[in-house]
């Protein structure tokens, strides 16, 4: 991405760029497939090692966990690998270590929202409370018919298409 001297990259090529996609949209391609495909291999193996990663997942997988048996780990859409993803709901979960910029990825959380319609749940490595609020969440749109709908909703709020509740685990605020 480059810029005049002094001059900054618009949001919309920021955006863009953490996607990968070019001007004329979203690319896909076989060389870029098999890319992802590494990537994602790779992601897996480093996920086995991950103990933050392994208690997410067990905890996804458990007897009354919502949506139980609709996780994919390490699930590729598009140019994003999420570390887990429901299909069933248009839900992931990202478990976040010290290396993450906290604004970049919401600021891609939120083109992801926008684009697609995926809400993003961001928990932190070892906070369990974060995670029972995200599974407390999630176990309130799986009680509700029309839950295609309520994350829909929860998707534009995350994109910044309507008002911020504070204290709801898409939006809460960390020093």
């Amino acid at each position: 991405m480059s810029t005049g001297a002094g001059q900054q990259p618009s949001k919309r090529k920021v955006l863009r760029a953490f996607a990968g996609e070019s001007l004329w949209g979203w690319p896909t391609t076989s060389e870029r497939a098999t890319k992802m495909r590494e990537y994602q291999a790779s992601n897996l193996e480093l996920a086995e090692r991950n103990p933050h990663e392994q208690r997410v997942w067990r905890r996804l997988n458990q007897k009354g966990a919502p949506f139980r048996g609709h996780w994919k780990q390490q699930y590729v859409w598009g140019h994003r690998i999420f570390d887990f993803y429901c299909n069933q709901v248009g839900a992931a979960i990202e478990v976040d270590g010290a290396t993450h910029d906290r604004e970049r990825d919401l600021a891609q959380d939120r083109w992801h929202a926008r684009r697609s319609g995926i809400i993003t749940f961001r928990v932190p490595n070892g906070d369990d409370r974060k995670l029972e609020r995200v599974l407390l969440v999630l176990r309130r749109i799986a009680r509700r018919k029309e839950r295609k709908r309520m994350i829909l909703a929860l998707a534009k709020r995350q994109a910044g298409f309507a008002p911020l509740r504070t204290g709801s685990p898409t939006t809460e605020q960390q020093p």
